[in-house]
């Protein structure tokens, strides 16, 4: 009798579907048919659900009034989970009160990445030489080697933001400047060219002695309130010049940085860069699909943390009706194609050829 009890036993755990164990309450037991297999920066990824452990995930969730259906495949309870997919669909409406129709929520046909949010800064970096190499650190984890980088900051605040220009002689030199990134924000810029060969002239975006207070540091000692002022400097060289401009009717407080040097100065190596435009890019996510990989180093990558390129895909080629979870809860049982770009900060990997089957679970 004991027997024959363990085999019964074992035969409702082969096939219980999509229904739930004894794992997190979010969780669908290991079932043939359920898998992920694509190319990833040239490497072959297979994973499938009752192999190594693997199981899969499903979970919906209601945040600001719209609903999230994710389906996630990895090991089985891992906390550093690694090789790791989550696919996250998202409501085509806003609603808090209706029931989900899922047949609108999840349906066959071509899905949108969900875009990257947040405050788009543009910056442009320039030098005095010819720039052989750039390098930018955005203060957030994320970096550049573009000469003008568009970046996107996830939250407003304060930024220190560094670069450096290697020029083809060799040359290198750093400009560091905290940035206060928010979207009504006026942006302070400095440039100068030479009176003589020790005096340089001045300037800022910002001409207007009726509506604030300047203040100039030179580097060596000596500073002015003057708009566009001019300075001697009596010693050859190279020197980080300041501007602080205090507006009187918010008494907000801008500052900014800028390397400069004299023209007798053999070979100066100036790196310099500006603010050219922040602007908030809130990115609908209705009707539309987010990605998330995280690899062999536990490095989570996701499709909307950049910019897709225009050729990426994502395909539902099936929804079926699947077998209720323990919590009473419906699923579908979704066939997918995608191709897209999943980022961390600069760093990026191209998962192509995807392909899954998956299930998720609604209410």
């Amino acid at each position: 009798m004991k027997a024959h009890f363990i085999i019964i036993l074992f035969l409702f755990v082969l096939v219980g579907g999509c229904k739930k164990k004894d794992f997190p309450p979010d969780t669908t037991i290991n079932e043939s048919g359920l898998y992920f297999k694509a190319t990833i920066d040239a490497k072959e990824v297979v994973l499938s659900a009752g192999q190594d452990n693997y199981y899969f995930y499903a979970s919906t969730q209601t945040e600001n009034n719209l609903n999230t259906f994710s389906s996630e495949l990895k090991v089985a309870n891992c906390t550093d989970c690694r090789n790791r997919l989550k696919l996250t669909f998202y409501d085509y409406q806003y609603s808090s009160t209706t029931p989900t129709r899922i047949d609108s929520s999840i349906r066959v046909g071509l899905y949108s990445y969900v875009g990257a949010s947040g405050w788009q800064v543009q910056f442009s970096g320039r030098t005095n030489q010819v720039a052989k190499a750039y390098f930018w650190n955005f203060g957030d984890g994320s970096t550049s080697n573009e000469q003008y980088p568009l970046h996107t900051y996830a939250k407003s605040g304060k930024y220190l933001v560094a670069l450096k220009i290697t020029s083809s002689s060799g040359c290198e030199q750093y400009m560091t400047r905290i940035e206060t990134i928010k979207d009504t924000l006026e942006q302070l810029n400095i440039s100068s060219y030479y009176i003589d060969n020790n005096t340089l002239r001045f300037q800022t975006n910002i001409n207007d002695t009726t509506s604030g207070t300047y203040l100039w540091d030179f580097g060596d000692g000596s500073t002015s309130t003057l708009v566009t002022p001019s300075h001697n400097y009596t010693i050859p060289g190279t020197y980080p010049v300041k501007l602080t401009f205090i507006r009187n009717s918010s008494l907000d407080t801008l500052s900014t940085s800028y390397n400069t040097a004299t023209q007798t100065t053999p070979m100066p190596c100036l790196t310099n860069y500006n603010i050219t435009s922040i602007s908030y890019k809130n990115t609908s996510v209705l009707s539309k699909v987010a990605v998330e990989w995280t690899d062999e180093n536990g490095i989570t990558y996701r499709s909307d943390g950049g910019k897709q390129p225009n050729d990426v895909t994502f395909k539902i080629l099936s929804v079926s009706d699947y077998e209720e979870n323990e919590k009473g809860e419906k699923t579908k049982k979704i066939n997918v194609l995608f191709d897209c770009y999943v980022f961390n900060g600069s760093r990026s990997k191209h998962i192509s050829n995807a392909e899954a089957t998956l299930c998720v679970s609604y209410k």
